[in-house]
């Protein structure tokens, strides 16, 4: 235990001795006749009692008043104690807002309320100013994260403002994500100048230091992915407040798929994943409603697992999976909803349920720009395209000058770019040609081979390409921040890129097909039609831009001339009937809305054309979009022990770790208690 005014105490000690020598002063009497002398011993006693240099008789008002005397000073020196992991100063209380603290307890209260609880219980605990306290009151400041994070209230001293503060956070239904937190409380640590004392002329500042923020408190269950690279100052102290009880139960959708058949557009392929931290398997019912048609299923979901690896407790969740095919050739707003008595003690609601939005059936526009090549031109003639022509490279820039490419929703590019190396917007699968999109050709080798490709890419998936011998490769390097990856690599580098660019989506093989042996290979037909395939139906069903997660910007553009724009966002039920947000367009069309913070189907509508996978709306056009969790780590609500951060693992101290205890009410209240005894004794003594 401390004192918050030590000062207080010395001082109010000095009433101690005032008040024992007012029992030694005399009393000042008048003479006075009396008729008796009965009355003579008790004014002698009287007066020995006022004698100043006599020895004080035992007097209980004396010692209840020393009572009374002493609370007082002692709750006027404000005793407290603190945990040992708190430091005076700034406080900054992190409050994590995320999909996972929707997950409520066995008594129905949910994480977040009891975060808001135990950080107002923290800031009633911050020591005040006082006339003469040793140090000032100490300051809070408030932020709310999920994979984002907003200031809620900066510094005060002012208890109310960080409680109304406080009890404003709403839940989002965002992943969760520590960094941009704490990056945004360092952004608000005291400055420190440092004067230029060179030359003997001191005053000029020469620079500026940011020194510790102070204490961080950390309110969360700590499914924070991104805490591994969480850095924070070397003068700060970090708690993290544990919220939320141990093994709870949460059953969840972490995966929702839809795909269309190759061969027949209309077999549209549902896919739907699950997720348990259930400690026995069960059997959950999973409903699929289809523009509110619904069809019910029951899927199998196995048990969490949890085993003992090298002194450290691991654990897998669960997991089940439904594939679903129907015929359904028109465009699709398809519910996914897991319900059922499986979900009696389900702690985390918000999870169970998903949305897509699927386009109609409906074939490719393909065109292959060639200088020349017969044998690919009439094999890619004889599959089941919508549209095929084959253009010369004169052709296509001229298609794409005019905005006439747009009518095609793929182009092989044959051995050729266009003259400037920019691509028109569009999909496009390249041969022998690397578009100038963050990738550089530096050199040629003289043969390769195929070292390992991504099996899981829709493109490679059903080929083998190991035994492809190839010639000439020339030798590429990328940079991963452009939207470059490779999927298959050679023993000389990368062999197929995957490019990713605000309005080209690319795969490039970067070789010469026809200087290798591929073309002979089973795999090379297979490989080009799941190109095209995996291409064009993003580009007619808008995957990039329409499947959503919370934290998201919804970016995307529509087509030109669109007027009266206008965002429904979805409303508790996951429906696009919640309120409505005008937007304008740029001039290219893209609009932008957000970031995305609740789940469920948001509706763009606007007047004039359509284009593919969009729907009329009345009067209006109207375009879909979907805004899912699929998040395997905040569907496992198991709060974490410790935060893992870059320089220091911090472990959980309890709901309300570090915070001060006050005991000055205490002695107070014993102050009244004794005064109420010190007048009863006094009314006693003096009727009695």
């Amino acid at each position: 235990m401390n004192l918050a005014a030590p000062t207080m105490l010395w001082l109010a000690a000095g009433f101690v001795p005032a008040l024992v020598i007012l029992y030694f002063l005399k009393l000042r009497r008048r003479p006075q006749e009396i008729s008796s002398t009965l009355l003579w011993k008790r004014a002698i006693e009287d007066l020995q009692a006022n004698a100043p240099f006599q020895k004080l008789r035992r007097n209980i008002l004396l010692l209840l008043q020393l009572l009374i005397l002493a609370g007082l000073i002692v709750a006027l020196a404000q005793p407290e104690s603190r945990d040992e992991t708190s430091i005076s100063g700034n406080h900054v209380i992190l409050i994590d807002r995320s999909a996972s603290m929707l997950a409520r307890d066995s008594q129905g209260r949910s994480r977040l309320d009891r975060a808001k609880r135990d950080a107002i219980a923290l800031v009633e605990s911050l020591k005040e100013s006082g006339l003469l306290s040793a140090d000032g009151a100490e300051q809070a400041m408030v932020i709310a994260f999920d994979v984002s994070a907003d200031v809620v209230s900066t510094f005060t001293s002012d208890k109310a403002a960080l409680r109304r503060a406080i009890e404003s956070i709403q839940p989002t239904h965002a992943p969760s994500g520590l960094d941009e937190a704490v990056k945004l409380a360092r952004a608000h640590a005291p400055i420190k100048r440092i004067e230029d004392t060179r030359g003997g002329q001191p005053g000029a500042i020469e620079t500026t230091l940011q020194v510790g923020v102070g204490t961080i408190h950390v309110f969360s269950d700590g499914a924070l992915p991104d805490a591994p690279r969480v850095l924070t100052g070397v003068e700060d102290e970090v708690i993290y407040h544990r919220v939320g009880e141990d093994d709870p139960v949460n059953l969840a959708i972490t995966a929702l798929r839809a795909d269309r058949g190759y061969e027949d557009p209309a077999l549209l392929s549902l896919f739907v994943g699950l997720q348990s931290t259930a400690p026995s398997p069960r059997e959950v019912d999973l409903e699929v409603r289809i523009n509110g048609e619904m069809r019910a299923y029951s899927v199998p979901v196995t048990a969490l697992s949890q085993s003992s690896e090298s002194g450290e407790d691991a654990r897998a969740p669960g997991s089940g999976s439904a594939s679903i095919q129907i015929e359904y050739p028109e465009s699709a707003l398809v519910d996914v909803r897991l319900v059922g008595s499986a979900l009696a003690d389900d702690a985390l609601a918000v999870d169970n349920r998903g949305w897509l939005v699927v386009p109609p059936a409906r074939r490719l526009a393909v065109a292959m720009v060639t200088p020349g090549n017969p044998f690919l031109s009439d094999w890619l003639a004889t599959l089941r395209f919508s549209r095929f022509e084959v253009l010369t490279p004169s052709e296509f820039e001229d298609a794409a000058a005019d905005g006439s490419s747009s009518e095609f929703d793929v182009f092989l590019l044959d051995r050729t770019l266009p003259a400037n190396g920019e691509l028109p917007p569009g999909r496009y699968l390249t041969l022998g040609a690397v578009p100038a999109l963050g990738a550089v050709v530096t050199g040629t080798s003289q043969s390769a081979r195929f070292v390992d490709w991504s099996r899981s890419h829709p493109a490679l998936r059903s080929v083998n390409i190991e035994s492809v011998l190839i010639a000439e490769s020339p030798i590429v390097e990328f940079d991963k921040d452009a939207g470059v990856t490779s999927i298959a690599d050679t023993n000389v580098g990368p062999g197929i890129l995957e490019i990713f660019a605000p309005e080209v989506r690319a795969i490039a093989v970067v070789f010469d097909p026809l200087k290798s042996t591929w073309p002979f290979d089973v795999s090379f037909p297979v490989f080009v039609a799941s190109a095209i395939n995996s291409l064009g139906n993003e580009a007619a069903a808008g995957a990039l831009a329409r499947q959503l997660r919370p934290g998201d910007v919804l970016n995307d553009r529509l087509p030109s001339g669109a007027t009266e724009t206008r965002i429904t966002v979805p409303d508790t039920a996951g429906q696009p009937i919640g309120a409505t947000t005008t937007l304008t367009p740029n001039a290219d069309g893209r609009v932008v809305f957000g970031p995305i913070d609740r789940l469920g189907l948001y509706k763009v509508r606007w007047r004039g054309d359509m284009a593919a996978g969009d729907v009329p709306d009345g009067s209006r056009s109207a375009r879909f979009f979907a805004a899912n969790l699929l998040d395997t780590r905040e569907s496992d609500i198991q709060p974490a022990p410790s935060l893992e951060l870059a320089a220091r693992t911090v472990r959980a101290e309890g709901g309300r770790a570090g915070v001060i205890r006050r005991y000055w009410p205490w002695f107070v209240l014993a102050a009244l208690a004794v005064i109420l005894l010190e007048w009863w004794v006094y009314n006693r003594k003096v009727h009695v």
